[in-house]
């Protein structure tokens, strides 16, 4: 490639190295002598896989064949992905962006509310037919938009990295106390949820500032996890605020927690192979290297033990069971924080580097 433009943050700092480009550095590579014609891809591709979430969502609460939690989780997913996309349109689209990114916040507050004990199950339809239909216009909107990819990324992989450590300390603390009110837990996993909405933004909007399809479909994969655990806690939630208890420890009781697992793992392995191919200096890409591994490591002894979960009826080893898979998933968990913090340190070098050429043209042209 003899001639490259300028680009901003995973997309500029990618290198082609024969491994690396087996997973994600060849899309990105190959897009980046074409102003915004990648990311501009991949925001349509977010935004077509938002409407086929919601379109499926929509038939499985027609159909009831997901269940209630399960199917709000789809959702509000969905129009999370949605949102993110749309914040990468261009400023001249500003009150096309503002319109349809409060229509999608309304439909998610309304799935949400259809969820509280005494709200006629209706409501939900009405957010899912109203959010669908926000990813038509969506849709047409950004094939007629300019598009905006020159975007600083600072902020959201700090928030991913905080989003992903608070609730392995929270979990940790849950399980070594007792006697706390259902009120408090109710409290303790809305918060939960709030953090797993902010990761799940966080990685839509590094997905979809890395041009390439396999990146998009890696943030799919990782959603489905994403899904069933804010299903349990939404359950949890109604539970502890005198609804119904949960049925279950899982509410995605169509797949296997396990493979729901595993395939999570998968996905958030795409996405930090990604991240990992953007990083120019050697050591920090093979400690990325080394963060992956002990990710995909750990992450697949949680699916493995999920399954195992399933199968045990006594109850001590029904308890050491729990105990390994929370374990193992917390260090997954810091695996996937320490990347993302290596993330934003080599996006705020970039920045600074880029800030001390400028003052140095500056002063040389005075």
């Amino acid at each position: 490639m003899s001639r490259r433009q300028p680009a901003t943050d995973l997309t500029a700092l990618c290198q082609m190295t024969p491994w690396w480009s087996l997973l994600a550095c060849r899309p990105m590579a190959e897009q980046l002598g074409r102003d915004d014609a990648g990311t501009g891809q991949t925001i349509r591709h977010a935004l077509w896989v938002a409407f086929a979430g919601h379109l499926i969502a929509l038939i499985a609460a027609g159909t009831h064949s997901l269940g209630a939690h399960p199917t709000s989780a789809a959702a509000i997913a969905c129009s999370i992905i949605a949102v993110m996309a749309l914040t990468e349109l261009a400023p001249s689209e500003l009150r096309a962006r503002r319109v349809l990114i409060g229509g999608h916040g309304l439909a998610a507050m309304i799935i949400v509310a259809g969820q509280a004990p005494g709200v006629p199950a209706a409501s939900s339809l009405v957010g899912l037919v109203g959010a669908a239909a926000l990813g038509v216009v969506a849709l047409v909107a950004s094939r007629r938009a300019s598009l905006d990819p020159h975007r600083p990324l600072s902020l959201a992989p700090r928030v991913a990295a905080v989003a992903l450590l608070v609730p392995a300390l929270v979990q940790a603390w849950l399980a070594s106390t007792n006697g706390l009110s259902m009120r408090l837990h109710a409290a303790i996993f809305v918060g939960l949820v709030a953090l797993g909405a902010a990761l799940l933004a966080s990685l839509s909007i590094i997905a979809i500032r890395t041009p390439g399809r396999w990146v998009i479909a890696g943030l799919v994969a990782w959603t489905l996890g994403w899904v069933a655990m804010t299903a349990d806690l939404g359950a949890l939630i109604g539970g502890a605020l005198g609804g119904p208890a949960p049925m279950g420890p899982h509410q995605l009781r169509v797949l296997d927690a396990g493979l729901v697992q595993a395939v999570a793992t998968v996905g958030g392995l795409v996405i930090g192979s990604a991240i990992a191919s953007s990083f120019h200096d050697a050591r920090t890409r093979h400690s990325a290297v080394v963060l992956l591994v002990g990710y995909a490591v750990f992450g697949l002894l949680v699916a493995g033990t999920e399954h195992r979960i399933e199968l045990v009826t006594d109850f001590p080893g029904l308890t050491a069971l729990r105990k390994d898979r929370d374990l193992a998933d917390a260090i997954r968990s810091f695996a996937q924080a320490g990347l993302m913090w290596q993330c934003w340190r080599q996006v705020a070098n970039r920045g600074e580097s880029r800030q001390t050429d400028r003052e140095r043209r500056v002063r040389v042209s005075r």
